[in-house]
């Protein structure tokens, strides 16, 4: 504010001076009526104080619309008052030559004096006239010029008229706001005016060293190839600027690495879900958590959506087993959350056979069960097991085949255990400040896809429960950056809802090598393809990697008229040369120039021209530097310039700039927990005379903590195995039974997991030890 009073004192100030020196040179001074004096006077100070106000706010670059048609309407009458008093001194001149007058008698005032002196003398008085109109003409003809430039209708270009984006064109699309330092109120193209805290920017470039940030609700798509800067200089620069909540499939783990420190540091919750991850360093999501907790009339649709995900082929001699498995999957799903109120698809997997029944045997006893709660199963829960025991005995065994292809992924012990519980939910993205990473590493990806889609399926399902306008707790945006989405396979509410998904604040970061990874069958065909491409507002294109896209980019961009002069020459008799002009269409950029685009270059469309500007790679500027300086001592140490690649990646390697507080599980324990569990079970099977378990033991069981008995058991019955088959034990292979039969000497197995509120827990105290009903089934 002080700044701006500043600049407007002096632009008022030298804005009066300059008047006040023109009135002297046009003799104004020689007003000798006092009421026109102060009237001029007034008036001049009003326009100066008005013209300073208005001015600095341009200047400074904090105008409102009225300012600047204030300013804007003051330099006209400036400049048509420049132009009057050229008129006059033209007109007088031009009098003084027809009179043969001397070039003293040349003034602004001297049309005026002669014509009240004199303009009743005939010859006089032509000559008066021939100046005035010199007089009128002078000022009139520029503004005439101008008038028609304005409403003359413009001549169209045979062959077009594209061309790249000016600066002020630029500016006027808002997309220089933030870098201008402007604040102001910016009504979004779905028509709704809303307030800048509330539309974070995304940034999508740079241009001529400043950023292009894109704010609103809409949504930003990439389209370049791989290893062609688009993580460095998209996502980074995203990860480190946007103010709200973010969902971030991290696919090398490396976003995570370099940006999640920061975002910490501004008091956002980090999540890192890497159910791949060998050390255990992960937040655990359960995918069925929230459908275990939704009312009964509820969990059908959302376990059938799910059950669509996990088997479904296009194959139509199959379609059976496939709708079977799911029907299965249904049952054992809601059989689970009717039992204990949880679910996994691990515990799902588990329930499904037994090693002493067959499955037929196995459902019925499942059918039978009465919840500990006096309420029956729901008629939900054993139709969808009805319909299975329906089937025949020889396609049963294809049933489950099918049902446990569907399910492999999570006999992973590291994938079992990061999705058996929930440590975060994903409907709070819009009410809190989060930062989520979905850690998919590459070499996991064939058989990832189905976490990943999940996730994003629940993220932007759960988020569509109400409008932000109708919960005043909805204070954030949540931008989901898709780096590679398509390797997460068909997102189905993405396909089917993207027109309206950013009217709730989920906005999408969508990173592709091509537009052509939409188009396949088996992903979005071409007409979704076409249809999700269009709701993506802006689309930001590197330089190609193929002759097709290159093709496409450059009729996108279009072409232009261009004049082409070609020369002749005649050799007959009499030697003779011509010269023709004639319009040719030209493309803005051919298919071969966009292939050579620069390493830093980039277009950005979506917009009245492309904008051809540059990369913000964030390794090369001050503002993402400093900001990992803020949380790393390595970098920070260095402050005299710019650190290199290989100084930012000791200071990742050392893990300064990775957020901390990310809880460590153990996927050993957890493993070798349900192995002596699963051992056991098998063995006890396997003894004669063993009495069955039931289906409520094997519930039970699977919810206790094994004791020292029943591991003891397992692991002699494996030492004694080996022994059977003639299989010498190494040294380190008995240290590492041992390591386990002290690990669950004591009551509890796995603290750790039992701190997080995993699954294998401290069993309830009215139930009798998982060591005393070992004992009644060994013994019958």
């Amino acid at each position: 504010m002080k700044t701006r009073l500043l600049v407007a004192g002096v632009l008022s100030v030298l804005s009066g001076a300059v008047v006040s020196g023109a009135a002297r040179l046009l003799h104004l001074d020689a007003i000798t009526d006092p009421v026109e004096i102060a009237a001029v006077a007034g008036l001049v100070v009003v326009a100066c104080l008005l013209w300073g106000v208005c001015a600095s706010a341009v200047l400074l670059k904090t105008a409102t619309l009225a300012e600047r048609i204030i300013a804007a309407a003051l330099l006209a009458l400036v400049v048509l008052a420049g132009l009057a008093v050229a008129g006059q001194f033209a007109g007088a001149m031009a009098f003084a030559k027809l009179e043969k007058l001397p070039d003293s008698a040349i003034g602004l005032w001297t049309l005026r004096d002669y014509w009240h002196a004199w303009g009743d003398v005939k010859a006089v008085k032509r000559s008066l006239q021939m100046a005035t109109v010199v007089s009128v003409i002078v000022p009139l003809l520029p503004v005439a010029a101008i008038v028609a430039a304005l409403v003359t209708k413009p001549k169209r270009e045979l062959h077009g008229d594209a061309r790249f984006a000016y600066g002020y064109e630029i500016r006027r699309d808002g997309l220089l706001d933030e870098a201008n330092g402007r604040r102001r109120h910016r009504g979004n193209r779905g028509g709704r005016r809303r307030d800048d805290d509330r539309d974070p920017s995304i940034i999508v470039g740079r241009y001529k060293g400043r950023y292009l940030t894109f704010r609103g609700t809409e949504f930003v798509m990439v389209a370049a190839r791989t290893r062609s800067r688009k993580g460095v200089a998209i996502v980074i620069p995203n990860l480190l600027t946007f103010p709200h909540s973010v969902a971030c499939l991290d696919v090398k783990g490396e976003n995570f690495d370099l940006t999640s420190r920061y975002r910490q540091a501004c008091g956002q919750q980090v999540v890192r879900w890497a159910p791949f991850d060998q050390k255990g360093l992960t937040h655990r999501w359960n995918p069925l958590f929230k459908i275990a907790k939704s009312p009964a009339f509820v969990r059908v649709g959302r376990l059938q959506a799910i059950a669509a995900r996990l088997y479904h082929t296009t194959d139509g001699r199959n379609k059976f087993f496939y709708e079977q498995a799911a029907d299965l999957f249904m049952g054992l799903a809601l059989y689970l959350m009717e039992m204990t109120g949880d679910c996994t698809f691990g515990q799902v997997l588990r329930l499904a056979t037994t090693p002493d029944k067959k499955v037929r045997e196995h459902l019925s006893e499942l059918m039978q069960h009465e919840p500990k709660r006096g309420v029956p199963l729901s008629g939900d829960c054993l139709g969808a097991l009805s319909r299975v025991l329906a089937s025949p005995d020889e396609t049963m065994l294809n049933i489950v085949a099918t049902f446990n292809a569907g399910l492999r992924l999570f006999s992973n012990p590291i994938v079992d255990q990061a999705t058996s519980a929930c440590d975060f939910e994903l409907d709070r993205v819009r009410r809190e400040l989060m930062s989520i990473y979905i850690v998919l590493p590459v070499r996991e990806l064939a058989v990832a896809s189905l976490l990943g889609n999940l996730f994003y399926t629940q993220l932007i399902e759960d988020n569509l429960d109400v409008l932000p306008g109708e919960d005043p707790a909805i204070k954030y945006q949540c931008l989901a950056v898709g780096d590679e989405i398509t390797a997460l396979g068909r997102i189905e509410v993405l396909g089917k809802g993207n027109a309206f998904i950013a009217g709730y604040w989920i906005r999408l970061l969508t990173i592709l090598q091509s537009k052509a990874q939409l188009e396949p069958n088996d992903l979005y065909g071409p007409a979704g393809a076409r249809t999700l491409i269009t709701n993506h507002a802006v689309l930001v294109a590197y330089a190609p990697g193929n002759q097709a896209d290159a093709k496409e980019l450059s009729e996108t961009l279009g072409t232009f008229t261009e004049k082409a002069t070609s020369k002749s020459r005649n050799h007959g008799r009499n030697t003779s040369t011509g010269t023709s002009t004639s319009d040719q269409g030209r493309a803005l950029m051919l298919d071969q120039e966009l292939k050579r685009m620069e390493q830093h270059e980039e277009i950005v469309l979506g917009f009245q021209r492309p904008i051809l500007c540059e990369k913000a790679t964030y390794y090369e500027d001050d503002l993402f530097i400093d900001r990992m300086r803020s949380v790393s001592p390595r970098l920070a140490a260095i402050d005299k310039r710019l650190p290199t690649e290989e100084e930012i990646k000791a200071a990742w390697q050392a893990g300064e700039l990775r957020a901390t507080g990310i809880p460590t599980h153990n996927p050993e324990t957890y493993h070798a927990a349900l192995s002596a569990k699963a051992a056991g079970e098998i063995r006890l099977a396997r003894q004669a005379g063993a009495k069955p378990l039931t289906a409520a033991e094997l519930l039970a069981l699977d919810q206790r903590t094994p004791g020292p008995l029943a591991t003891g058991m397992a692991l002699a019955g494996f030492e004694a195995d080996l022994g059977e088959l003639g299989v010498v034990m190494r040294d380190d292979v008995r240290e590492m039974l041992a390591g386990i039969r002290i690990d669950f000497s004591g009551a509890n197995v796995g603290a750790g997991d039992d701190a997080d509120q995993g699954q294998i827990g401290r069993a309830p105290a009215s139930v009798a030890p998982a060591d005393n009903e070992v004992k009644e089934v060994s013994h019958g």
